[in-house]
C-alpha cells in the first residue's frame, strides 16, 4: 500500500502510532521513510509530542531526521518547534504532569539540540538540564506566565527525584546548572521586576540550590562565583545560596576583585531608578548591609584602602 500510495500516512499518520507500540524497529524506519512529507526549513513531525508517540518512535525519528526538533511547523498552521512546544505550549502547561514517557522525549530533543544528533560515536556527554535552562532563559515567557513557571518547574522537579545526577554534571566549559542559570541575567520588563518575575526566579534559584548545593561554592568555568553572579545579573534568594556555601562572603570576585557586599552596593549605585523601582533600589541597598553583617570584618582596612573597588 505504502509504495503504491506513499504519501497515505502523511495523511493519515495513525499507523504510525499504532506501529510504535507493537511494531519493530526495521518496520518504523521504513514506516518514517514515507511518513514524512519533507520540505524545506519545516518540521516534518510535529505530531511528536503526542502521547501516542512513544520514546522508542521518538528517538528513531530523531535519528533519522534530527533537524525537525529545533524547526517550526509551517505546513497549514505554524506551530512552534516540538522543544518549545513540550515547554512552553499550553497543550502541556495547562493539563500536562512529566510522567517518565514524557520526560524521556524532552530528554531525547534536549539532547538533539546540544549536539545535533543522537548518533554519538565519540562519546559525548549529554547536559539536558545545561540545555533546558539555556531555553528557558532565552524564553521570556518564563518569568512572565505562572503557568509556564509551574510547568517548568515541575519538570527541574521531576529530573530532581528521578534523575538527581544530572544536576551534578559539569558541562564543557566547567558550569553546573545552577552557573548556567546565574551567568545570564533576569529577563525583566522595562527594567523591572514584576512579582510574577521575581516568584519565578526565585523557585528556580531555590530548586538548583536544592538539587546541588555543591555548586553554590564553586566557581564558574571562567572563575566567576555563583553569588557574585547572581547579585549582577538580577537574582533574587541570595541567602539560600550563602546557606549552600557561606565561605563564599570571604572570597573576592577573579574578575572584579570585589568582596560579595562590595559588588551588591556597586549594583544598587550603577543602576537607574524610576518612583517604580525605588523599593529594589532599598532592596539591593538592604542586601549590601545584610552580606557585610554576616561578616563585619571585610570592612576592617577599608579606610586605609586596602580593599579596592
Amino acid at each position: 500500500i505504502v509504495h503504491v500510495y506513499p504519501k497515505c500516512l502523511t495523511l493519515n499518520i495513525s499507523a504510525f502510532f499504532i506501529a510504535c507500540k507493537h511494531a519493530s524497529h526495521d518496520a518504523l524506519r521504513f514506516l518514517i521513510k514515507h511518513v514524512v512529507y519533507q520540505q524545506q526549513d519545516s518540521c516534518p513531525y510535529p505530531w511528536v509530542v503526542f502521547d501516542s508517540v512513544t520514546e522508542r518512535g521518538a528517538r528513531i525519528l530523531f535519528e533519522e531526521l534530527p533537524q525537525g526538533v529545533l524547526q517550526k511547523a509551517t505546513d497549514g498552521a505554524p506551530t512552534d518547534c516540538p522543544l518549545d512546544t513540550m515547554l512552553f505550549s499550553p497543550i502541556f502547561t495547562e493539563s500536562k504532569s512529566p510522567d517518565n514517557q514524557w520526560w524521556q522525549k524532552l530528554k531525547l530533543m534536549l539532547m538533539v539540540a546540544e549536539h545535533g544528533t543522537l548518533i554519538n560515536p565519540n562519546g559525548c556527554i549529554y547536559h539536558p538540564v545545561h540545555v533546558l535552562l539555556h531555553h528557558l532563559i532565552t524564553n521570556s515567557t518564563f518569568f512572565t506566565k505562572p503557568k509556564i513557571t509551574h510547568h517548568i518547574i515541575s519538570i527541574l522537579r521531576y529530573i530532581q527525584e528521578n534523575e538527581p545526577y544530572e544536576f551534578h554534571k559539569e558541562d564543557n566549559n566547567g558550569n553546573y546548572p545552577l552557573h548556567v542559570l546565574v551567568k545570564n541575567k533576569v529577563s525583566t520588563k522595562g527594567g523591572r521586576m514584576s512579582d510574577v518575575c521575581t516568584e519565578a526566579a526565585k523557585k528556580l534559584i531555590l530548586l538548583l540550590v536544592q538539587a546541588c548545593p555543591l555548586a553554590a561554592g564553586e566557581s564558574t568555568g571562567d572563575h566567576r562565583l555563583p553569588l557574585t553572579l547572581a547579585i549582577e545579573n538580577g537574582w533574587p534568594y541570595h541567602d539560600e545560596l550563602l546557606k549552600a556555601a557561606p565561605d563564599v562572603l570571604q572570597i573576592r570576585d577573579k574578575k572584579t576583585k570585589l568582596f560579595p557586599f562590595q559588588t551588591a552596593a556597586c549594583a544598587a549605585s550603577a543602576r537607574k531608578y524610576t518612583k517604580k523601582s525605588r523599593k529594589r533600589c532599598f532592596d539591593e541597598l538592604d542586601l549590601t548591609f545584610t552580606l557585610l553583617l554576616e561578616d563585619p570584618m571585610q570592612a576592617s582596612g577599608l579606610l586605609e584602602g586596602s580593599v579596592h573597588g
